[in-house]
């Protein structure tokens, strides 16, 4: 594998390919504990206590899986230093390069920090395109195209996605989402019936902010979150 390595001291027992966190002391560095930060993974070869361990330090690594997780996943610390898929809410330390089908699997992975996910995997009740407004399903889990009269949910991926497919809706922060008309920065953001951002009109319940500008078609940032309803005389 490619990246920096450098040599430390290992201050608890370190298997091989293990994510590993700096220790109490300069110089040395510990398996990483579960839900936290990692600054490499150990290197080939197991150390004992206070034995030395190769750490990599960035660039494309190969870790042991402590479960399944698909090509791509954003991967977390679990336990004994094992990569574990992360859930919304984690913040994660790499990202999967290959596929585990379990606890033990060797992947390689590319060592990237990110912060805390906003994203949640649905089942497509219909066929659903990319950066649409999603709104909640008639079944547990399942979400439907966006439309005026609902609250929506998230947005879709870039990725269109048929129905019974697994979907990531991103559920908070700025999303990328398709205007279905004019935008102006600064609009108050309503739900048309296709599921596109639209600029709210009178008596509109409203769902986030333009940061960017765009027709018909285009595809702009909104910073998503219910904002109120519009006034009657807009």
């Amino acid at each position: 594998m490619k990246g920096n390595v450098l040599n430390f001291t290992a201050s608890n027992a370190v298997p091989a390919f293990r994510f590993v966190a700096l220790g109490a002391t300069e110089g040395t560095v510990a398996l990483a504990s579960a839900d936290g930060d990692a600054v490499g993974v150990s290197y080939e070869l197991d150390a004992a206590q206070d034995g030395r361990q190769d750490v990599q330090l960035d660039g494309i690594a190969e870790v042991t899986a402590g479960g399944a997780f698909a090509v791509g996943a954003k991967l977390k610390v679990g336990a004994n230093g094992k990569a574990v898929a992360a859930a919304a809410g984690d913040a994660y330390v790499a990202v999967a390069l290959d596929a585990a089908t379990g606890d033990g699997d060797l992947v390689r992975i590319k060592l990237e920090k990110g912060a805390a996910t906003n994203e949640t995997t649905f089942k497509a009740e219909e066929a659903i395109g990319k950066h649409l407004f999603v709104k909640a399903g008639t079944d547990t889990n399942k979400v439907k195209v966006g439309t005026a009269a609902s609250a929506p949910l998230g947005v879709s991926g870039d990725s269109d996605t048929a129905s019974g497919a697994n979907i990531v809706i991103q559920t908070s922060g700025n999303v990328k989402v398709l205007a279905g008309g004019n935008v102006a920065v600064g609009n108050l953001i309503a739900v048309d019936s296709n599921g596109k951002a639209v600029a709210a009109g009178a008596s509109a319940e409203t769902y986030g902010v333009a940061l960017t500008a765009g027709a018909s078609g285009d595809i702009i940032t909104v910073a998503f979150g219910y904002s109120g309803k519009t006034a009657a005389g807009l």
